[in-house]
C-alpha cells in the first residue's frame, strides 16, 4: 500500500516498526486487531512526522473543517504546473474516531486530512492521484480547537453563533476567558465575556441579533436589560429601525403604551454573510460585497420636549428625525425652527457625500489634520456607537472594508485582530471622521468650533462646497473660509 515506506528524516530512521510496537497506530494504545472492522484499520507502523506518499482516496476531508473552499481553480492549475509546494497535514481516522466517534462515524478512509483541504481537493482536479502528507496523529485531541481559530475571522459568525462557540470552548475543551483570547488571537477578555453574554437573550432576541434587520450586539442588551417580554423586544427593535429613534425614546414609547408586540412584525432573520460572495483561492483576502446596513441606534439620550421636531407622534405615524424638517402649519409658512432645520439637513446631506467621497478616494491628511481629527473624535464629546456604524458602512459602500461583516462590534475586532496595518489606519481615520460628522449633524445642538473646523478639514482634503446659508454663516462665525462662487442655497434665505 502506498505510504507504508517512511522517507528518509534528518535523523536517518528509515520505515519498519514504530515507537509503540508492530501494528499499533501512532497516538493509540489498542492493536489494529480491536478495530479490524473498520475499513480503515492500520495495517502497518507509521510514526508521526512520517511524510507519506498518500493516495488521494484513502484521504477524507475533517468535518471540524466548515471553511468554504471558494474557487480552486487557480491553486489546480498551479499544482498541476509545479506540482504540490507544500504537503497537506494528516490523521489516521482511528486516531480520529477514538477522540471524536461521532463526528468519524461516516469517514471510511485510512486517513483524515488536519490541514491542506483546498490543496488536496485541488490536487484532484488536477489530476493527480497520490498526494504528499505528513502524519500528524499529535494534534487529534486539539485539532476542533485549532481549525476554529484558525477559520474564526474566515466565517462571518453572527454575534450569537460567536457566543455559543466560546462557550463550547469553555465547557468543551477547559479554555479560561483568557485562554479564548490567546487561542483567537482577540484583542481582550471584555470581547469574549459581552459575547457570552448574549446566551442569557431570549432566543426570539438572540436568532436576529447581527443579522440583517437585527439589532447590534450592543443594542439587544440595553433592549432586553428594558423589556422584560421577548414579543416586546421585537416590537421595540422594530420601532428603533423603521423610525431611526433611540433605545431610550422606543422604551419611553413601549412603556407608555404606544408600541406593542402586535402592531410590528419580526424583522427578516437572515445570517449575516447569506449575500455574500465565497473567498477566492487566496488564503488571506476576502471579496467585498457591500450589503444592506441594520439602521444605527441614535444616541441615547432623552430627547428634548420643546423641540418639536424631536418629539415622535404618539398616533403610530412615523416620527420625523431632528435633521428633518417639520411640516408646517396654518399658514403655510416655514417658521424659523423649520427653516434652520431644513438648512441643517441639506448641509449633512452634502457633508455626507464629501465623506463617502473622501473615504472611496483613500484620502491622504497631513500630520497636523490627523492630530487634529483624533483629538476632536477623542475629545470632544461624540456618540461612538452610531460613528462606528457609520464609518463600516462608508468603508463598505468604497470597497475598502477589508472584511463582508455586517455585525458592527464583529468587524471592528477582525480588523483589529487582522494584522493589516493599512487596514487599521483606514478604519481608524475613518472613524474618527464619522464621529466629527455624527457629532455635527445631531440637530439637538448648537454648532461650536470643533464642527466648523470638522468642515474646515472636508473643504482642505475633500473639496467640500458648503451650499447651505446655515452652514455658511456657521462657518463665518468662527472664521473658516470657505469656497466663493455660487448662492447659497434658495430654500435656506428668508
Amino acid at each position: 500500500m502506498a505510504g507504508q515506506l517512511r522517507r528518509q528524516g534528518k535523523d536517518g530512521r528509515g520505515g519498519g516498526k514504530g515507537k509503540n510496537g508492530p501494528g499499533t497506530a501512532s497516538g493509540t494504545s489498542a492493536p489494529a486487531t480491536k478495530q479490524d472492522n473498520k475499513f480503515w484499520v492500520i495495517t502497518g507502523a507509521e510514526q508521526d512526522g512520517d511524510t507519506l506518499d498518500i493516495k488521494v482516496t484513502d484521504i477524507s476531508p475533517c468535518p471540524f473543517n466548515d471553511r468554504e473552499m471558494g474557487d480552486l481553480t487557480h491553486l489546480a492549475e498551479s499544482i498541476g504546473t509545479d506540482g504540490l509546494m507544500s504537503d497537506i497535514n494528516v490523521m489516521h481516522t482511528s486516531a480520529f474516531a477514538e477522540e471524536y466517534p461521532d463526528a468519524a462515524a461516516g469517514i471510511t478512509t485510512k486517513y483524515t486530512i488536519a490541514f491542506g483541504e483546498r490543496r488536496w481537493r485541488a490536487a484532484q482536479m488536477a489530476g493527480l492521484t497520490v498526494i504528499p502528507a505528513i502524519l500528524r496523529n499529535d494534534i487529534v485531541p486539539k485539532i476542533r480547537r485549532i481549525l476554529f481559530a484558525e477559520n474564526f475571522h474566515r466565517k462571518q459568525l453572527l454575534p450569537v453563533e460567536e457566543a455559543r462557540e466560546f462557550n463550547r470552548l469553555k465547557l468543551e475543551d477547559g479554555l479560561s476567558i483568557r485562554g479564548i483570547v490567546a487561542e483567537l488571537k482577540l484583542s481582550g477578555p471584555s470581547y469574549v465575556a459581552n459575547r457570552l453574554k448574549l446566551l442569557e437573550l431570549p432566543d426570539t432576541l438572540q436568532r436576529i441579533v447581527g443579522a440583517e434587520g437585527g439589532p447590534g450586539a450592543t443594542t439587544a442588551k440595553h433592549i432586553a436589560s428594558k423589556v422584560h417580554d421577548p414579543d416586546d423586544m421585537i416590537a421595540v427593535w422594530n420601532a428603533i429601525r423603521e423610525e431611526g429613534i433611540s433605545v431610550t425614546e422606543a422604551v419611553r414609547r413601549y412603556h407608555a403604551g404606544d408600541i406593542s408586540a402586535a402592531e410590528t412584525p419580526v424583522p427578516e432573520q437572515r445570517h449575516a454573510d447569506d449575500v455574500e460572495t465565497p473567498p477566492t483561492n487566496d488564503d488571506t483576502s476576502e471579496n467585498e460585497k457591500p450589503a444592506r446596513e441594520p439602521t444605527a441606534e441614535s444616541p441615547v439620550t432623552k430627547p428634548n420636549p420643546s423641540e418639536a421636531d424631536s418629539e415622535p407622534s404618539r398616533d403610530g405615524k412615523e416620527a420625523e428625525k431632528p435633521q428633518k424638517p417639520v411640516a408646517s402649519t396654518g399658514t403655510g409658512k416655514k417658521t424659523a425652527v423649520d427653516q434652520e432645520a431644513s438648512q441643517r439637513a441639506h448641509a449633512s446631506a452634502d457633508r455626507e457625500e464629501t465623506c463617502k467621497g473622501m473615504v472611496a478616494q483613500a484620502f491622504a491628511l497631513s500630520t497636523e489634520q490627523i492630530d487634529a481629527l483624533f483629538a476632536r473624535a477623542l475629545l470632544a464629546p461624540t456618540q461612538q456607537t452610531a460613528a462606528r456604524t457609520r464609518a463600516q458602512k462608508w468603508l463598505r459602500d468604497a470597497g475598502k472594508a477589508g472584511f463582508t461583516i455586517s455585525d458592527t462590534d464583529s468587524y471592528f475586532e477582525a480588523v483589529l485582530s487582522s494584522g493589516n496595518t493599512d487596514l487599521i489606519k483606514t478604519v481608524t481615520v475613518t472613524t474618527a471622521l464619522a464621529a466629527c460628522e455624527v457629532r455635527a449633524r445631531d440637530g439637538r445642538r448648537q454648532w461650536d468650533v470643533h464642527d466648523a473646523e470638522h468642515v474646515r478639514l472636508l473643504i482642505e482634503a475633500g473639496s467640500h462646497h458648503p451650499e447651505s446659508a446655515w452652514e455658511r454663516a456657521q462657518l463665518k462665525k468662527y472664521n473658516v473660509a470657505f469656497p466663493i462662487g455660487d448662492d447659497a442655497d434658495a430654500d435656506s434665505t428668508d
